[in-house]
């Protein structure tokens, strides 16, 4: 007799005081029957099955809601259906009461034990009326009142009865069901939350190294060339020497501005708040201060671009002119814009350096792609030895 575990009522401490009430209500029900028709055997035998049938009722009840195996259920439901049955015959079905109870655990079996078990509970109530004996002889009723209507009113109540606590049992079922499905749902949506929570960490740290490296990795690239400039022409050409420290320390100084902004605020890229050719250009000029040869064009008409696809351009050019400085060894570089797809923008960044034999960059070039994969753009690298480097990005806008 297998039951489903999520379909329980759980009704505990309650369930069993409503239990001991029925209990004790129907007990004293049985004095409603005349003195002569019950002995003091009588009344000894039936308090001792309802003493039997409340302790089953409490304690084997639970210990079938602990083990839940068909043995155990099986024990519990026949022993209980054993004892009501006696005790409503016995009691000339005054205590019909204690039926119920067992119609109402039967809920949480499966439906066709559920209906077997309400069908024998019928039969239990039907059992004085079939075997008037003892109805007849206590006087509870006169032989010319038992005809097949009465028989069958009786039925009918009773059938009613049993279809109220059917369907009761079955709402408390239910809403248990609906408050451990509501537990889990609260559950899996904190999970839910706290993946959420970590996905956006990780994502913010993602996107504070990139800041870090574009930013701070940009300017101590550009102070490290000036800082070599320096060494190098500090005998030979004093003033160029003079003239490379002091961009360093100007570099150094707007270093240390855009760390504090960042620090503070976690502050936007520096295109957002001014054109993109303007920091394009200085990009450029900055390369040219380092030595290189840069160059700047722009192909097909300017038009606005949204603030996160400007941060991503501004961020590939700022990353391959420094790429540029400090791997290629380029004496020229070159900067492309290009508007003329109505529907997207695309930017390229070459050199004349040495070249390298993979396009597998550092975390700048990770960076680069990231920021255009989540604008829906792409990155190209093209190199090889001797042939320089290419930088290629575009992004819809």
């Amino acid at each position: 007799m297998p039951s489903t575990t999520a379909r329980r009522l759980n009704l505990g401490l309650s369930g069993d005081i409503l239990l001991t009430v029925l209990v004790v209500v129907g007990f004293m029900s049985v004095f409603t029957v005349p003195a002569s028709a019950l002995t003091l055997g009588d009344y000894a035998l039936l308090a001792l099955t309802n003493l039997l049938y409340l302790l089953n009722g409490i304690y084997g009840w639970r210990y079938w809601d602990r083990r839940r195996t068909p043995a155990v259920g099986l024990a519990y439901f026949a022993s209980q259906y054993a004892l009501s049955t006696f005790i409503v015959y016995w009691s000339c079905q005054n205590m019909w009461l204690l039926l119920l109870p067992l119609a109402s655990q039967s809920i949480e079996l499966r439906r066709r034990w559920t209906a077997v078990i309400c069908l024998l509970v019928m039969l239990a109530f039907l059992l004085p009326l079939a075997l008037p004996g003892r109805l007849l002889a206590a006087g509870v009723i006169p032989a010319e009142a038992l005809t097949p209507a009465a028989i069958l009113e009786a039925t009918w109540s009773f059938g009613m009865a049993l279809v109220f606590i059917l369907l009761f049992s079955e709402l408390l079922v239910r809403e248990r069901q609906a408050r451990v499905a509501l537990d889990e749902a609260h559950a899996q949506l904190r999970e839910y939350a706290m993946q959420v929570e970590q996905l956006a960490t990780i994502q913010e740290r993602a996107r504070l190294a990139r800041e870090v490296h574009d930013s701070l990795g940009h300017h101590l690239t550009a102070i490290h060339v000036h800082l070599e400039a320096a060494l190098a022409l500090r005998d030979s050409q004093p003033a160029l020497a003079a003239e490379a420290l002091a961009h360093a320390r100007a570099l150094t100084q707007e270093g240390l501005s855009e760390v504090r902004r960042s620090v503070a605020a976690l502050r936007a890229a520096p295109v957002e708040d001014r054109p993109l050719l303007a920091a394009l250009t200085d990009l450029v000029d900055e390369c040219r201060r380092a030595g290189v040869a840069a160059d700047l064009q722009v192909i097909g008409e300017r038009r606005p671009l949204p603030a996160p696809v400007k941060a991503a351009l501004y961020r590939a050019a700022q990353e391959g002119l420094t790429n540029a400085r400090k791997h290629s060894q380029a004496r020229r570089v070159e900067v492309r814009l290009d508007y003329r797809d109505p529907a997207r923008v695309r930017l390229a960044v070459q050199d004349d350096g040495v070249g390298a034999a993979s396009t597998v960059g550092g975390f700048g070039l990770v960076g680069v792609r990231e920021r255009l994969q989540l604008l829906g753009g792409q990155m190209q690298a093209h190199t090889a030895p001797g042939q320089g480097f290419i930088l290629e990005v575009e992004a819809p806008t």
